[in-house]
Protein backbone atom coordinates (compact mmCIF):
# COMPACT_ATOMS: atom_id res chain seq x y z
CA UNK A 1 0.00 0.00 0.00
CA UNK A 2 1.08 3.54 -0.72
CA UNK A 3 0.70 6.15 2.01
CA UNK A 4 -1.00 9.15 0.46
CA UNK A 5 -0.31 11.27 3.53
CA UNK A 6 -3.83 11.04 4.90
CA UNK A 7 -3.19 8.26 7.42
CA UNK A 8 -3.22 9.13 11.09
CA UNK A 9 0.10 10.33 12.42
CA UNK A 10 1.60 11.20 9.04
CA UNK A 11 1.61 14.92 9.85
CA UNK A 12 0.04 15.70 6.49
CA UNK A 13 -3.44 17.10 6.04
CA UNK A 14 -5.74 16.91 3.07
CA UNK A 15 -6.08 20.63 2.31
CA UNK A 16 -9.21 19.86 0.32
CA UNK A 17 -10.99 18.51 3.40
CA UNK A 18 -12.39 21.53 5.26
CA UNK A 19 -13.00 19.55 8.46
CA UNK A 20 -9.37 18.35 8.58
CA UNK A 21 -8.05 21.85 7.98
CA UNK A 22 -10.33 23.28 10.67
CA UNK A 23 -9.13 20.65 13.17
CA UNK A 24 -5.47 21.36 12.41
CA UNK A 25 -6.01 25.09 12.90
CA UNK A 26 -7.89 24.50 16.17
CA UNK A 27 -5.17 22.15 17.44
CA UNK A 28 -2.44 24.66 16.55
CA UNK A 29 -4.26 27.46 18.40
CA UNK A 30 -4.72 25.22 21.43
CA UNK A 31 -1.02 24.30 21.46
CA UNK A 32 -0.01 27.96 21.12
CA UNK A 33 -2.29 28.92 24.03
CA UNK A 34 -0.84 26.15 26.21
CA UNK A 35 2.71 27.30 25.41
CA UNK A 36 1.75 30.89 26.27
CA UNK A 37 0.17 29.79 29.57
CA UNK A 38 3.22 27.70 30.43
CA UNK A 39 5.61 30.61 29.84
CA UNK A 40 3.35 32.93 31.84
CA UNK A 41 3.38 30.44 34.72
CA UNK A 42 7.19 30.32 34.62
CA UNK A 43 7.33 34.10 34.66
CA UNK A 44 4.86 34.05 37.53
CA UNK A 45 7.42 32.71 40.00
CA UNK A 46 10.70 34.19 41.16
CA UNK A 47 12.45 30.88 40.46
CA UNK A 48 10.99 30.75 36.95
CA UNK A 49 12.08 34.30 36.17
CA UNK A 50 15.55 33.57 37.54
CA UNK A 51 15.86 30.41 35.39
CA UNK A 52 14.62 32.18 32.26
CA UNK A 53 16.98 35.11 32.87
CA UNK A 54 19.97 32.79 33.24
CA UNK A 55 18.99 30.96 30.06
CA UNK A 56 18.75 34.27 28.16
CA UNK A 57 22.12 35.38 29.52
CA UNK A 58 23.57 32.03 28.40
CA UNK A 59 22.22 32.76 24.91
CA UNK A 60 24.09 36.09 24.93
CA UNK A 61 21.01 38.03 23.84
CA UNK A 62 22.34 41.16 25.50
CA UNK A 63 25.69 41.07 23.69
CA UNK A 64 26.92 41.61 20.15
CA UNK A 65 27.58 38.22 18.50
CA UNK A 66 30.40 39.61 16.34
CA UNK A 67 33.65 37.66 16.07
CA UNK A 68 36.42 37.84 13.49
CA UNK A 69 36.20 34.03 13.35
CA UNK A 70 33.26 33.04 11.09
CA UNK A 71 32.44 29.79 12.89
CA UNK A 72 32.46 31.44 16.30
CA UNK A 73 30.26 34.24 14.99
CA UNK A 74 27.85 31.71 13.46
CA UNK A 75 27.69 29.88 16.80
CA UNK A 76 27.11 33.15 18.69
CA UNK A 77 24.37 34.18 16.25
CA UNK A 78 22.67 30.81 16.66
CA UNK A 79 22.64 31.12 20.44
CA UNK A 80 21.35 34.69 20.23
CA UNK A 81 18.64 33.63 17.78
CA UNK A 82 17.30 31.02 20.21
CA UNK A 83 17.38 33.61 22.99
CA UNK A 84 15.55 36.20 20.88
CA UNK A 85 12.85 33.66 20.03
CA UNK A 86 12.37 33.03 23.74
CA UNK A 87 12.37 36.78 24.48
CA UNK A 88 9.59 37.32 21.95
CA UNK A 89 7.56 34.43 23.36
CA UNK A 90 7.97 35.73 26.94
CA UNK A 91 6.98 39.24 25.96
CA UNK A 92 3.93 37.84 24.17
CA UNK A 93 2.94 35.54 27.04
CA UNK A 94 3.14 38.03 29.92
CA UNK A 95 4.61 41.45 29.08
CA UNK A 96 4.29 42.80 32.63
CA UNK A 97 6.06 39.79 34.15
CA UNK A 98 8.72 39.92 31.45
CA UNK A 99 9.43 43.52 32.47
CA UNK A 100 9.53 42.46 36.13
CA UNK A 101 12.17 39.87 35.22
CA UNK A 102 14.28 42.54 33.55
CA UNK A 103 13.95 44.92 36.50
CA UNK A 104 14.85 42.18 38.99
CA UNK A 105 18.04 41.41 37.15
CA UNK A 106 19.24 44.93 36.43
CA UNK A 107 22.26 46.09 38.36
CA UNK A 108 20.93 48.04 41.35
CA UNK A 109 17.58 46.18 41.01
Amino acid sequence: DVDNGTSKGSGLVDAGDAASVKKVIKDAKTAAMRDKEFLASMLGTLEGRRWLWNFLVGCHVYHDPFSREPLIMAHNCGEANIGRQLLAALDNAAPELYLSMIKENRPNG
